[in-house]
């Protein structure tokens, strides 16, 4: 039994370079010829038809199920055979399961390829709509001062959360941008390697049909053999069809994601923006109800300048609550700063090292690139006491954590108020009691139960920051070093200036006025003031090496001269004289190069 399995050639410009194309293709680049391939002992030829331009042209048309489905039953009348011999069975058996596998994968590789080229066509549209949507002017970022001004404090600390969750979302959709646009730029080169591959998997297949039959083959097993070869080969072509396709849409493929990249890029500094704002206006609303909390805090105590002194302790302890709120929201606006300078810091140096990665990459080691490389290395410099300030910040951590869970243990205590409301009580004297002091005191320890929920509140916000200020300045130090290490990597092959000449003598006159100035000496000091400061071990074993070596000068000077005496006769002469020699010589001669290392 037979049935046709149709396929459709199509043709790729030479621009690729990836593979052979002849010259009468371009002439038959718009025409789709047809061929009907039998599954059976002979291959019918069918006519082509012109389909017109197009920018691709489509796939071979997919086996269906018939197709499948004919190939079952071929399947089932081989294995109901029998009049076959057993191995002979288990073989044909074999070669119509791998058809019907090719065929189905064939199946799923045309609709993948069809989703491929029906999202090439939709492309240029989609890149109209996403162009005008980038034309567009920002819009505004910054909630009203009515908007804020309406919503509880608990509403704004949902905005804020909710914001910084969408913001989240935006920078992985920009991350998972960057991934695909970086994948699509090197599609090309895997492609050629594709298309390669395919070719020669096809004409392997090709010689394999064309190859004659072995000898004393049953023609059941011929047949099913031969069913085989036809499924691999049009599952090849579908392949090879599906790979020139995308290579002729790679161009406006490329230009949407470029174009999707910077929509999600758009969207992210909008995303930042609105996140600033609403955390400015959440950190105004924390110092307004700091403020207005510690101002009823101390007008409560007021009421109890003629209670019992127990009854005023409590007051008292919700003042001091009140003004660690206060303090807490300062410092908490200050810490917001700080992560924002950081994580703008880290921004901007993962932006330059991108930059100087693809100059070097695209330009190579020109001198102009190892000017940039050089100027950017010195501004690195100013990113040095981050090491230091990097390491300081897990006491500041462990503190606050600490500080936090008292608060919390203690607003845990008061969750029911009444029995911190009788262990007040029972301190008085019976004198002392009365409904006024039961009622106030119940209403300042309700009281002192918000405060530490705030508070409690405030150091959870405050922990979670100081974490994302230590994360930052910690990926900013990583960072710092990666881009040092790969700009020394680099500059140390570029010539830092040009050779000298006769126009240069003005240049070494302004040098000298330069090395004399008292001015520059001041800068010398306090660079090397601040270096000090910032790695003082390196320093201080530094300046102990010198010490060594210049108390030990001339120990080491009469040690080489008695060494010497003894080299001068066979009788003590000895290696061991002359290695000691060579260190004690190089130790001599290490103490200006020691000076001058570290100094720099």
């Amino acid at each position: 039994m037979t049935f046709e399995l149709h396929q459709r050639t199509r043709l790729i410009g030479p621009a690729t370079g990836r593979h052979r194309i002849p010259w009468f293709g371009v002439a038959l680049a718009c025409v789709a010829q047809i061929v009907p391939i039998a599954f059976g002992q002979t291959e019918a030829t069918g006519t082509g038809s012109v389909t017109g331009t197009q920018a691709a042209p489509p796939l071979p048309p997919v086996a269906g199920a018939f197709d499948v489905e004919r190939l079952k039953s071929q399947l089932k009348a081989v294995e109901a055979a029998t009049d076959l011999d057993a191995a002979v069975r288990s073989k044909a058996m074999a070669f119509y399961q791998q058809a019907i596998e090719f065929t189905e994968r064939t199946s799923q590789s045309a609709l993948e390829a069809d989703q491929c080229a029906a999202a090439i066509k939709a492309a240029p549209q989609h890149l109209d709509e996403i162009k005008k949507s980038l034309a567009q002017p920002v819009e505004a970022a910054a909630p009203g001062t009515h908007e804020a001004a309406d919503l509880t404090t608990e509403q704004i600390e949902l905005r804020v959360r909710k914001q910084g969750t969408d913001l989240n979302g935006a920078r992985a959709q920009l991350a998972d941008r960057d991934a695909r646009l970086a994948r699509k730029r090197e599609r090309p080169n895997v492609l050629g390697g594709l298309i390669n591959e395919s070719q020669q998997r096809l004409e392997k297949v090709d010689s394999e049909l064309k190859a004659a039959a072995p000898a004393k083959e049953q023609p059941t097993l011929t047949e099913a053999r031969r069913a085989a070869l036809r499924a691999r080969k049009q599952m090849r072509q579908t392949e090879l069809t599906a790979y020139e396709q995308e290579m002729v849409g790679h161009d406006i493929s490329l230009s949407l994601i470029v174009a999707e990249r910077d929509r999600a890029a758009r969207q992210v500094a909008q995303h930042e923006m609105l996140t600033k704002s609403w955390q400015a206006a959440a950190q105004n609303r924390r110092h307004k109800v700091a403020r207005q909390t510690l101002k009823e805090a101390e007008q409560a105590q007021q009421k109890t300048l003629g209670l019992p002194a127990a009854v005023q302790q409590v007051a008292e302890k919700n003042v001091h609550l009140g003004k660690e709120l206060e303090v807490l929201a300062a410092r908490e606006a200050q810490l917001g700063l700080d992560v924002q300078r950081a994580e703008s810091q880290l921004k901007k140096l993962q932006q330059n090292f991108a930059s100087a990665r693809k100059r070097v990459d695209a330009v190579g080691l020109t001198e102009a690139t190892g000017l940039l490389l050089r100027n950017q290395r010195q501004s690195l410099a100013a990113h040095g006491r981050l090491r230091t300030t990097a390491g300081t910040r897990r006491a500041p951590i462990s503190s606050a954590a600490s500080f936090q869970i008292d608060i919390e243990e203690q607003h845990i205590a008061l969750a029911t108020v009444e029995p911190a409301v009788k262990q007040v009580l029972h301190a008085l004297k019976p004198s002392e009691l009365s409904d006024a002091v039961t009622g106030e005191v119940r209403k300042l320890l309700t009281d002192q139960r918000d405060l530490l929920e705030k508070l409690n509140q405030g150091y959870e916000r405050y922990l979670g920051r100081m974490i994302d200020l230590d994360t930052t300045e910690h990926q900013l130090v990583a960072m710092v070093d990666e881009f040092a290490s790969f700009i020394d990597e680099h500059a140390l092959w570029i010539r830092s200036a040009p050779p000298l000449n006769l126009s240069d003598a003005p240049k070494a006159w302004a040098a000298l006025k330069w090395l004399v100035r008292p001015r520059s000496w001041a800068q010398a000091v306090n660079d090397v003031g601040w270096t000090m400061w910032s790695t003082p071990l390196t320093w201080i074993v530094g300046i102990a090496a010198i010490i060594t070596l210049l108390a030990s000068r001339r120990h080491l000077q009469a040690r080489v001269e008695s060494l010497a005496e003894l080299v001068g006769s066979v009788r003590t002469d000895s290696c061991v004289h002359t290695l000691s020699c060579l260190g004690m010589t190089a130790a001599l001669a290490a103490g200006w190069p020691l000076v001058i290392g570290l100094v720099g």
